[in-house]
């Protein structure tokens, strides 16, 4: 309901002669005609609430002619309830208050309407009160429309808040139009900036404040630079946009697109365990070509190594007789230099076919703690070095693994033997240790080989595990144990990887399924 106010009193004029129920000062030609224009049912009541005028529209809504109504009060013609309804705001119109309400209304044989009522009082020149108009604006098709948007909204927000999706809509000025919770719960928004109105750029700047980044966002740029690059990333956007972020710990699928009023839908799907399905499938087949290959340089080096191990024995003999005949110690020494390159070849070609002889993998129930015991083995042969500190965890209860022992202890034994030889190497001051943890993490069994030796050069980091790669003198490696190790374990549906060792040495990790 507006306030009251005062009606304008107006002024005293020369007029005609007083028309048939209208104010003896109007102009009666030219005010009919303005209210018979009138959209709005204009009706003019006299101080005892009788009908002293009415519009051309009031008629054709009631559907009475004016002997019908004229010179009768609210009463008769519009009905007991309606003259109750109504007289509060004729008391307010005899105070000289204009009143304005709104609401539904029931008419004698009309259906309900929405109705805008306006009693305005009207004075003679002198300032008593001659009577009051009353307009009613039909706004029922208007509260309709209004009422089905709404129910509309409650539809789609019902909707919205039944999707596991995060939702959100934006205007075409990139305002907050509304979302489900899902998008609140997804980003931590507070309940506040879930409501309609809210721009853009507030959302953004509380998703960077608390270090919630997307994929393309740099951490380390100015909050205010990110912002804009967004706003105007999002403004760019003509039809659609999808791209895949890592946000909060789950891979989702965001997807933009401008809607044909100019606003933008923005949807985040949650992708991980399809994300999650495709990368394994696709390690999976990287996997099987870094067997092939291996399968091939095996055969390439047993091809090799069995070729040049006929010409390599025939220059050692040769070179062995000479030396025996030979009496110059100048040309001795000569000689004895190509029997230790003879040998140290054959060191080499022995070792890549020792890793060549490669055979179908089997599959037994494994005694991971044996299997250690084995490795230990074939590392050590006169048993644990004296010189080394040596400490082996195991988690009691280990469950039995299914796969190729003989593989399996190869892989530790080859990271037993280079952990050794680094510490053996290394120059530092205090104990040389090395430990071997087992158990078992998110249904694996992990098997840790870590040393305090010089560790892993950053540089080498990524490299360590391609063929014939080595940091060791010529002599003591070829290159191919961790990448054979690393085929292996992946062989076995495992992974073998190296940690960070913040602290110093290195650490491999082999990580072995359960299933």
């Amino acid at each position: 309901m507006a306030p009251p106010r005062k009606a304008r009193v107006m002024p005293s004029t020369e007029a005609p002669a007083r028309a048939p129920g209208l104010p003896p000062f109007a102009d009666a030609h030219v005010l009919r005609g303005i209210l018979d224009a009138m959209p709005a049912r204009v009706s003019y009541f006299d101080k005892d609430r009788q009908f002293c005028y009415n519009n051309k529209e009031f008629y054709e809504f009631m559907g009475l002619a004016p002997e019908q109504v004229l010179g009768r009060n609210v009463a008769q013609v519009l009905g007991q309830q309606a003259s109750d309804e109504t007289l509060p705001q004729v008391e307010a119109v005899r105070r000289g208050e204009t009143i304005r309400t709104e609401g539904w209304r029931d008419y004698k044989g009309q259906v309900r309407r929405f109705v805008q009522t306006t009693f305005i009082p009207l004075f003679e020149p002198n300032g008593a009160m001659d009577g009051y108009f009353v307009l009613v604006r039909d706004l029922t098709e208007s509260e309709h429309q209004k009422e089905e948007l709404e129910r509309g909204t409650q539809q789609l927000e019902g909707v919205m808040r039944g999707i596991d999706d995060a939702v959100v809509l934006f205007d075409a000025d990139l305002r907050l139009v509304l979302c489900n919770q899902g998008y609140l719960d997804l980003m931590g928004f507070p309940p506040l900036l879930g409501r309609p109105g809210t721009h853009m750029e507030c959302l953004i700047r509380d998703r960077l404040e608390r270090g919630i980044f997307y994929g393309d966002e740099k951490p380390g740029k100015p909050i205010e630079d990110l912002i804009r690059t967004r706003i105007e990333a999002h403004a760019r956007i003509r039809r659609e946009t999808q791209n895949i972020h890592r946000i909060q710990g789950k891979w989702l699928n965001l997807r933009r697109r401008r809607l044909s009023d100019g606003s933008l839908l923005v949807t985040h799907t949650d992708i991980t365990a399809k994300y999650e399905a495709d990368r394994a499938k696709r390690e999976q087949r990287e996997t099987l070509q870094r067997v092939a290959q291996m399968e091939t340089n095996a055969t390439l080096l047993a091809g090799l190594g069995h070729e040049i191990n006929n010409p390599l024995a025939a220059i050692l003999a040769q070179a062995s007789g000479l030396a025996r005949k030979i009496t110059d110690p100048g040309l001795a020494r000569h000689l004895e230099c190509i029997c230790e390159a003879t040998e140290r070849a054959g060191r080499i070609v022995h070792s890549l076919m020792r890793s060549a002889r490669r055979r179908e993998q089997r599959q037994e129930v494994m005694d991971i703690p044996a299997t250690i015991r084995m490795a230990l083995e074939l590392a050590w042969n006169d048993g644990t070095p004296p010189w080394l500190e040596f400490h082996l965890e195991e988690k009691p209860d280990l469950p039995k693994f299914i796969g190729d022992s003989d593989q399996i202890a190869h892989v530790i034994a080859n990271l037993v033997s280079n952990a050794t030889q680094a510490l053996e190497a290394a120059n530092g001051q205090g104990a040389k240790r090395l430990n071997i943890d087992v158990g078992i993490k998110e249904n694996h069994i992990i098997i840790r080989v870590a040393d305090n030796g010089p560790g892993v050069p950053a540089e080498n980091r990524e490299r360590i595990f391609d063929p014939f790669f080595t940091t060791k003198p010529p002599e003591q490696g070829t290159g191919v144990g961790l990448a054979l190790c690393r085929a292996l374990a992946q062989a076995h549906g495992g992974r073998l990887e190296l940690e960070e060792t913040p602290g110093g040495g290195a650490s491999f990790v082999l990580r072995l399924p359960l299933q």
